[in-house]
């Protein structure tokens, strides 16, 4: 009797729950949205109630539409969203309703009081390897909340990231991993444990996380009351699973030392797999640890990806809803002459984040004219989102030194044929795509697999054929200069953007 297994991903818009067969075949799968809030200036919130409810309405579906018996599910698992905290009581008691997420820039304050204790943001970047801005990792808006809201820091047992909230909240177990850790701001990737230095001058203990577990590890068992409401079997092992990032690198099956890969969501991120941490201060590249053990994942973050995809239409097209706005959107940008000129777009609807580390970075349209129409506008968006990915890109390969031959990409920005081809012509290798785009819920799966002894490893659980490619995207020779002279007007925007931001 063959085995299932559940992946759930926490992501930035919604919770999407997918079931997999052990050989890698997408059986099922829902989303339910959640909110996000901006009660103030650079606050972002989400109720962390709302993770929870999107996950057990995601498993209710997920169970009911597969037709899958629940004691054929091996394992459920994780991919969450990064650099999170939400604090519980001794009790388990959920202390505020809405809490910041990762976007939130609240803690800048704390942050630059941190870094000038501390030595400055090379010292700490040395033993972290956060390129992030310093204030949006965890432990500096626990220092926010320790000065802001001081009864409640006191309350605090324990503080979690959204999918160990989650975790607790299915099967009662507290638990974290490396992964999750490294965006934690206070992890010594080096050592693989809390730097007892950062804790210090942050005014914070290493008693406040749960245990740290591998990714992979058996966390817990589902609850009976937890399967009572979703049609799982009450007992079924849960594994703590893995952050976003890594889940997406794992997803895209980039598992060994060398591989590459792109990820293409509501943000944009992606680089290469290290066999030992390998960083940048000057670029701020980001060195996280995998879910696979012993590797470490190098990369860059734009935190505008193919959200800014979503702005464009939904403003542009708004006649129009759900998948009949983006086809039409897609349909009228073809038809457009491929000789007409278009604006520039800098797609940096988030302040900071690479490639321009800003703080005050914004999205830019340079060089719009009259006879400019949404079909333009919405093309521009495409091409600047593909450009940002070749600067991150062109960053991943100058700074580590691999030559990638070809190019995995994976998220719902995939989608998108046009972007996936400019992206092959203007890097001039082969772009690949995966039968499904649920990269991060496989990733989860992956975890739940290898916690329940499905797969020795993950190498073997990549050579059993868990990923499936259905198309790739060739480099078109002829568009090679008319895409380079783009790509130098986009960097050359960028660079005149700089200047405005920092007057700002």
């Amino acid at each position: 009797m063959s085995d299932f297994l559940i992946g759930i991903d926490i992501g930035t818009t919604g919770v999407k729950v997918a079931m997999f067969a052990t050989d890698g075949q997408l059986v099922a799968s829902a989303y339910h949205t959640h909110d996000t809030t901006y009660p103030a200036p650079d606050h972002v919130e989400q109720r962390p109630q709302d993770w929870v409810d999107g996950t057990l309405a995601g498993l209710r579906d997920v169970m009911r539409n597969s037709g899958v018996d629940a004691a054929r599910v091996a394992g459920v698992s994780f991919s969450g969203q990064m650099m999170g905290q939400v604090p519980i009581s001794a009790s388990g008691e959920l202390l505020v309703d809405s809490i910041p997420i990762w976007a939130d820039q609240r803690a800048k304050p704390q942050a630059a009081r941190f870094l000038n204790d501390f030595g400055g943001h090379e010292t700490y970047y040395d033993i972290t390897f956060q390129g992030h801005p310093v204030h949006m990792t965890s432990a500096f808006r626990m220092m926010w909340f320790a000065e802001h809201q001081p009864d409640l820091f006191a309350k605090a047992a324990k503080w979690l990231h959204a999918k160990e909230f989650v975790l607790f909240r299915l099967t009662g177990a507290l638990a974290t991993d490396p992964t999750d850790q490294c965006l934690g701001g206070a992890f010594d990737l080096r050592a693989g444990r809390h730097s007892a230095a950062v804790l210090d001058c942050a005014g914070l203990e290493s008693g406040l996380f749960p245990e740290m577990i591998e990714s992979t590890e058996i966390a817990g068992q589902i609850t009976a009351q937890i399967g009572e409401a979703t049609g799982l079997r009450a007992g079924t092992p849960v594994a703590v699973g893995a952050g976003d990032g890594p889940c997406a690198a794992a997803g895209s099956a980039a598992l060994a030392e060398g591989d590459a890969y792109f990820y293409l969501g509501s943000a944009l991120w992606g680089g290469t797999i290290e066999t030992k941490p390998f960083g940048d201060f000057e670029s701020r590249m980001i060195c996280y640890r995998h879910l696979v053990p012993e590797l470490y994942h190098s990369q860059y973050v734009s935190f505008t990806g193919a959200i800014g995809q979503q702005w464009i239409v939904e403003n542009a097209y708004s006649e129009l809803s759900g998948g009949e706005a983006f086809d039409t959107a897609l349909a009228e940008a073809s038809k457009l002459n491929e000789d007409e000129m278009l604006p520039v777009f800098l797609p940096f609807l988030r302040p900071g984040g690479a490639p321009h580390q800003h703080s005050n970075a914004s999205g830019v349209f340079h060089g719009l004219r009259i006879e400019h129409n949404r079909a333009h506008l919405y093309k521009a968006v495409v091409m600047g989102i593909a450009q940002s990915l070749q600067v991150l890109y062109d960053d991943v390969t100058r700074v580590t030194g691999r030559q990638i031959d070809a190019l995995t990409i994976v998220g719902g920005g995939a989608r998108n044929p046009m972007m996936m081809q400019a992206i092959a012509s203007g890097l001039g290798i082969p772009v690949q795509l995966l039968s499904n785009q649920e990269s991060n819920c496989l990733a989860a799966a992956l975890c739940a697999g290898l916690g329940v002894g499905i797969w020795p490893d993950a190498m073997a659980a990549k050579d059993s054929g868990i990923f499936h490619r259905h198309a790739s995207f060739q480099p078109d020779p002829a568009k090679r200069d008319e895409l380079a002279a783009a790509q130098a007007k986009f960097k050359a925007s960028m660079q005149l953007a700089k200047q405005l931001w920092s007057l700002e």
